[in-house]
């Protein structure tokens, strides 16, 4: 399945392998050869045993001892296989990497096979081979309960702050102290508290204690109603004796229960799962709790994860945005990426092809964005003259047309094709309009959000040759001939409207750190709403992680490992963005550092290293501006390699640079940088 890798938890991996390691083959042989080492599988003479005889055994012991995990066959088997075949610390160690963002997953979908699929291949065959003893259903079920986790409401306790609920913190002085205590939390065994046996006879002897058959300490007040809990007489009063333990001694099983009160277990049990159906207790992995103590341990934790979080300086905010700039891969695969990043945000067709997507795909192509948007995955819509693009999963292909009655007959009449013809080639549109193009009309409908195309030629072509002024020409010509045959027209369709659970969901897609600031789909106060439903159940960690953004910050559970290894790096290497790229935080949710301040602008590329400003190259690259002398070797190297892969200043066969500092004159021509006349040009 997709995204298998990001859902399995390191902390849960062991216990999982564990729990369905009895029912796989590699159990079932590493069984019968435990049996066989244990002569449990017979002999035939001097002669071994035949080995279908042995599977036969092997298996009929197998399904005899399925339900008994503690029977020594059973221990050897599972130790084998997880010491011998099995590397679990491994196996942790490798989903940590993935949770933390230190290992990248990608995930590959092939037409054919890859080679690296064969030793896949292989053990598949291998499991159907040797998976020939039939394993008991107990078995199966019995590990799919290990593995069923019940969900609980809120969040789950840190087994510290359970057992914190129930520390005591004082002892009684003196025998009237002791009673109190027998009076508020009812029974006490042998070795509960450290007090001297003085006292409870004491107690006894006056009236006020007694001790009775399981071997408990009661107050005399309350012997009627552990007569009636023990002798079985009254449901309420066994629920109310039960109940008080969990609340003063801790969570307790059917199996304590039972030790304690000398009930039988399935007694106990049944008294559990009452006060559980109740709401008076709460069930975690075969222990209860009293509700009253796992609330209060669930605002502790909360308290503590709060405080855990350590304040970050600014640039590490910086630093965590810039990260997820670049990611391995092929082009194609990056381009999928780094739209399925930006979808909803609106910028020109020339911004996105000349800045956003070049800083996120190297060797960037307009027919990347092309190849997508024809293999049905994204869809555009034009806002005014800015572009958005959509997930075609996300569009309402039942929403009703708009109405629009200022249209002119010509957009009237394509409008109402497409309505009933559906997606059409603009070159099969020209007979509606005898003597006119319906080039033009398309585009004018574009412009309006009515209409759009399978392909960005149409725009590309209105931007850089129709909107130009010229007159007809063979070059003109040309260029319509390609903008009607580059795609298909259809009707622009609406989005979807998003629950505000999932407009929260892409908001954490577009900043892994959410405050008033970076909020984007949803205003803030609803999303608080939401966050703080998400923070008591285990969904978001709140904290202040970063000075300088505001109010409340939150982190969803799943990136929370991988944006505090991001924001405890103390550096990264230098990387160079567009000033105006949303990845680029300062002069919009951060402020400048002092003494490097620059302008957002179009014509303006920004170095960063480890999320502090280091260089800025302006006004289209002609001005060279240093503010960390230490590190230009790295933002001029930087410079070069990101100029010729085309991540920034695209278009150019040469980056000319005419104002610079002094002191950076070897570092450029160290870089690669040519010297001609009194400027440094570095050649694509």
């Amino acid at each position: 399945p997709e995204g298998l890798l990001l859902r399995l938890s390191p902390d849960d991996a062991a216990r999982r392998v564990r729990a369905m390691l009895p029912a796989t083959p590699l159990f079932s042989m590493t069984f019968r050869y435990a049996a066989g080492c244990a002569l449990m599988m017979g002999v035939r003479g001097s002669r071994r045993q035949p080995l279908w005889v042995q599977r036969i055994r092997g298996a009929e012991q197998l399904s005899a001892l399925a339900d008994k995990s503690e029977h020594p066959l059973m221990r050897e088997a599972a130790r084998s296989c997880l010491s011998d075949y099995l590397d679990l610390t491994a196996l942790e160690e490798v989903l940590t990497g993935i949770r933390e963002g230190g290992i990248e997953v990608r995930e590959l979908h092939l037409d054919t096979p890859s080679p690296m699929a064969l030793p896949m291949r292989r053990a598949a065959e291998a499991k159907l081979m040797y998976e020939y003893d039939n394993i008991p259903t107990s078995a199966i079920q019995a590990a799919q309960q290990a593995l069923d986790t019940q969900q609980q409401p809120g969040i789950q306790p840190s087994a510290d702050e359970l057992a914190a609920q129930t520390r005591r913190t004082r002892l009684p002085e003196d025998a009237e102290q002791l009673h109190a205590l027998l009076m508020r939390e009812g029974d006490l065994a042998a070795g509960d508290l450290d007090v001297p046996i003085d006292w409870l006879t004491a107690l006894a002897d006056a009236g006020r204690a007694l001790y009775i058959e399981p071997g408990l300490w009661i107050a005399a007040e309350q012997a009627e109603q552990y007569a009636a809990a023990l002798n079985g007489r009254e449901r309420e009063a066994r629920e109310a004796v039960v109940r008080r333990l969990l609340r003063c001694r801790g969570g307790q099983d059917a199996a304590s229960l039972s030790q304690r009160y000398l009930l039988p277990e399935s007694d106990a049990q049944t008294v559990l799962d009452t006060l559980a159906q109740q709401g008076r207790a709460v069930e975690c992995g075969g222990t209860y709790y009293h509700e009253q103590v796992w609330r209060q341990a669930q605002r502790q934790t909360l308290t503590a994860r709060r405080s855990a979080v350590i304040t970050r300086e600014p640039e590490r905010f910086a630093q965590l945005l810039a990260e997820g700039l670049r990611r391995s891969g092929a082009p194609a695969e990056q381009a999928l990426a780094a739209l399925d990043s930006l979808c909803g945000q609106a910028y020109p067709l020339k911004t996105w092809e000349t800045q956003l997507l070049p800083a996120r795909v190297s060797s960037y192509q307009p027919r990347l964005l092309d190849e997508l948007l024809a293999r049905g995955e994204f869809c555009w819509t034009l806002v005014g003259d800015a572009l958005r693009f959509t997930r075609v999963a996300d569009v309402d292909w039942d929403a009703p047309a708009p109405d629009t009655p200022d249209l002119d007959a010509d957009e009237r009449t394509l409008l109402t094709a497409l309505t009933r013809r559906g997606a059409s080639f603009a070159g099969a549109l020209s007979g509606l309009l005898p003597g006119k193009s319906p080039l033009d009309v398309l585009l004018r409908l574009a412009h309006r959000g009515l209409v759009r195309c399978d392909s960005l030629t149409p725009l590309r072509i209105e931007e850089d040759v129709l909107s130009d002024g010229r007159t007809e020409g063979r070059r003109l010509a040309r260029a319509r001939a390609n903008a009607l045959s580059a795609g298909r027209w259809e009707l622009a369709r609406p989005a979807k409207a998003l629950t505000p659970e999932e407009a929260l969901e892409r908001a954490f897609d577009a900043c892994p750190l959410l405050c008033r600031d970076t909020i984007t789909g949803l205003p803030w106060a609803q999303a608080v709403e939401l966050l703080r439903v998400w923070e008591y159940t285990g969904r978001a960690r709140r904290g202040y992680f970063v000075r300088g953004l505001p109010g409340m910050q939150f982190v969803r559970a799943g990136d929370y490992d991988r944006v505090r290894r991001l924001l405890d790096e103390p550096d990264q290497p230098a990387l160079w963005l567009p000033a105006a790229d949303p990845a680029q935080p300062y002069g919009r949710l951060l402020e400048h550092e002092p003494g490097r301040a620059f302008t957002r602008s179009t014509g303006t590329a920004v170095c960063l290293a480890g999320g502090r400003t280091v260089a800025t190259l302006e006004k289209s690259g002609e001005t060279l501006r240093i503010f960390d002398h230490d590190r230009a070797p790295q933002a001029l190297s930087a410079l070069a390699r990101e100029f010729r892969s085309d991540h920034i200043l695209t278009g150019r066969d040469r980056l000319c640079i005419k104002t610079y500092p002094d002191r950076a004159v070897p570092l450029l021509e160290k870089s690669g940088f040519a010297r001609v006349m009194l400027d440094f040009v570095l050649y694509h």
